[in-house]
């Protein structure tokens, strides 16, 4: 399908260690940074952004909000493309309230527990990484990027 000069979507490919998730077009990006969310559109200055926890939201060129719970990674913004390399990812619309909910409940329950070094920083991973899903989980389906 050849682009027209008008063509404001560009190429996004998002991939975790489960594979890639979602490779199309898209209008906007805001991903969550280390720093807070940062919007992505076409012809952004090329960078590399270390991600937080947080909502991905892609708009793609339909007009549709993709929303996924993302848990670290990076994404490299290039002249071409964008590329998200996330430690974990899933689609809002894919996560289990009741199965969220009990991770959230079990890392809260590892936590109390006296742990020190590497395995405090993995339950308190744990934990953050599950606050996210409950909390992408749970928001509605978005119609616009900001509500």
């Amino acid at each position: 399908m050849p682009l027209n000069e008008n063509d404001r979507s560009f190429p996004v490919k998002l991939v975790s260690p489960d594979g890639e998730l979602y490779t199309a077009r898209a209008i906007s990006l805001v991903v969550p940074v280390i720093d807070g969310y940062l919007g992505v559109l076409k012809h952004h200055a090329p960078m590399v952004a270390a991600l937080d926890f947080g909502e991905l939201l892609i708009r793609t060129p339909e007009e549709h909000i993709v929303s996924l719970a993302v848990a670290g990674g990076f994404m490299e913004v290039t002249r071409k493309e964008v590329i998200i390399l996330c430690d974990a990812a899933e689609f809002r619309e894919d996560i289990d309230i009741t199965e969220a909910t009990k991770q959230l409940r079990a890392a809260r329950e590892r936590l109390q527990k006296k742990f020190s070094g590497v395995e405090l920083e993995r339950a308190q991973v744990a934990l953050r990484e599950a606050e996210n899903r409950l909390k992408v989980a749970r928001h509605k389906e978005r119609k616009h990027i900001v509500e």
